[in-house]
C-alpha cells in the first residue's frame, strides 16, 4: 500500500486528484489536507504529523493564487509559496518520501514567443510569480527526490478559477471583456491530476529511471482568454456576449505573461504520456458540468 498526502484540499486540484485517484495498477492511501488542518507553513506541525504518519509520497497542491491580491499581502504569498515548499523538501529529505509540487507557468516574464522549456531563464513578472519561483528553488537547494510541476491556466468544475468565474459573469453581465493577445495553453485540473497519479505509479515501480527535477505540464494548443471564452459562449449558448480586447486594456493589477506557452517534450518522454489538446479536454469537461447541471 502506498500512502500519499496532497495538500491543498479542497482547492480544485486536490478535489481532481480524488475524482482520479482510483489508477489502475496503483493501490495507494490517499490522505487529502487542507490548511486548517495540516499548516504547511508550520514546520513543527508538519513533521510532528508526517513523523506519527509515514508517508511515500505528499503532492503540494497548497499555493497562494490571488495574483493581484499577492502585490499587497506579499508576507502571505511569500510564506505558502516560497517558505513553506522548503519545509516539505527538508521534510522529504529527512523522513525518505517523494515530493511532488505544482508550480506555475508564471516564473516566466512572457517575452520569448516560442514554446518554454524547463532551462529557460525565469523572470516573474509580478510577486506571485516570484515566491512561485523561490518555492522552486528552495526545493531544488535540497537536493531531495522531488519533482517540480510546472502548469498554466488551470480550470475545471470545481472552485474559484477561469471557466467557473467566467460561467458566473455570464448570468449577470451582457458585455466580457477578454484579451487575445494573451496566450497560454488552457490546462483540464483533471488531465493534470491523472498525470500525476501516472507519474507516481512509474516511481513507484523503478524508483532510479526517473530523474527528479522540474517538468512542464499543460493541454497542448496555444488559446488566447478570448479564444477559451468564446469556445465556452459557444458550447452553452450563453447570452453574454464575448468582447475581444487587448491585453494592454487589463494591467490594472498584477502583470501577467504575455506568452507562457509551455514546452512539454520532457514530460511526454520522460514518462511516455500523451497529451490531450485543449479544446478536447474543454469539451469533456463541459460535457460533465452539463451532465451534473441536469
Amino acid at each position: 500500500m502506498i500512502n500519499v498526502l496532497i495538500t491543498g484540499n479542497p482547492g480544485q486540484l486536490a478535489q481532481a486528484l480524488y475524482h482520479t485517484q482510483h489508477t489502475p495498477h496503483l493501490d495507494l492511501s490517499a490522505i487529502y489536507k487542507s490548511r486548517q488542518e495540516l499548516d504547511i507553513a508550520h514546520f513543527k506541525q508538519l513533521r510532528t504529523y508526517l513523523e506519527k504518519n509515514p508517508i511515500h509520497y505528499l503532492v503540494n497542491c497548497a499555493a497562494y493564487t490571488q495574483v493581484d491580491l499577492a502585490e499587497t499581502d506579499q508576507a502571505n504569498a511569500k510564506t505558502i509559496n516560497a517558505i513553506a515548499p522548503g519545509y516539505l523538501a527538508s521534510l522529504a529529505k529527512e523522513l525518505n518520501f517523494t515530493l511532488l509540487h505544482i508550480s506555475t507557468d508564471y516564473v516566466f516574464d512572457g517575452l520569448l514567443v516560442k514554446p518554454l522549456t524547463e532551462d529557460m531563464p525565469t523572470t516573474p513578472t509580478n510577486y506571485y510569480g516570484q515566491t512561485k519561483l523561490a518555492g522552486e528553488q528552495q526545493i531544488l537547494a535540497h537536493h531531495t527526490s522531488a519533482y517540480i510541476i510546472r502548469t498554466s491556466w488551470l480550470y475545471s468544475t470545481m472552485g474559484n478559477n477561469f471557466l467557473t468565474r467566467l460561467l458566473n459573469r455570464s448570468s449577470t453581465e451582457e458585455h466580457i471583456h477578454m484579451a487575445y493577445d494573451q496566450l497560454s495553453s488552457p490546462t483540464y485540473a483533471l488531465d493534470l491530476a491523472k498525470v500525476i497519479w501516472e507519474i507516481i505509479r512509474l516511481i513507484n515501480q523503478n524508483p532510479n529511471l526517473y530523474e527528479p527535477g522540474i517538468y512542464h505540464y499543460a493541454n497542448e494548443g496555444v488559446a488566447s482568454r478570448y479564444d477559451f471564452a468564446w469556445q465556452v459562449r459557444k458550447r452553452f449558448n450563453l447570452t453574454a456576449e464575448i468582447i475581444a480586447q487587448p491585453f494592454s486594456n487589463f494591467l490594472q493589477g498584477a502583470k501577467r505573461p504575455a506568452y507562457s506557452v509551455l514546452n512539454k517534450e520532457k514530460i511526454k518522454q520522460t514518462f511516455e504520456i500523451t497529451v490531450p489538446h485543449w479544446q478536447e479536454s474543454l469539451e469533456h469537461c463541459l460535457q460533465h458540468l452539463t451532465h451534473h447541471i441536469l
